[in-house]
């Protein structure tokens, strides 16, 4: 039931995750409800963030 609305909410993080880990779910959910930033965007983010900060110690 909560995979369903991750699903409609942000099918991107929808399909990283397995559908049975609740925890995850519930934690993309969680993000979305306090934030209104989507959690694929967030990892998106935090991804290029870390990519930045690799890229400029080399």
């Amino acid at each position: 039931m909560r995979v369903s609305t991750l699903k409609a909410t942000d099918p991107v993080a929808a399909n990283r995750i397995h559908p049975n880990d609740q925890r995850k779910i519930s934690q993309y959910l969680h993000l979305y409800t306090s934030s209104s930033v989507l959690p694929s965007r967030y990892l998106q983010d935090k991804a290029m963030t870390i990519g930045i900060a690799y890229s400029s110690i080399t």
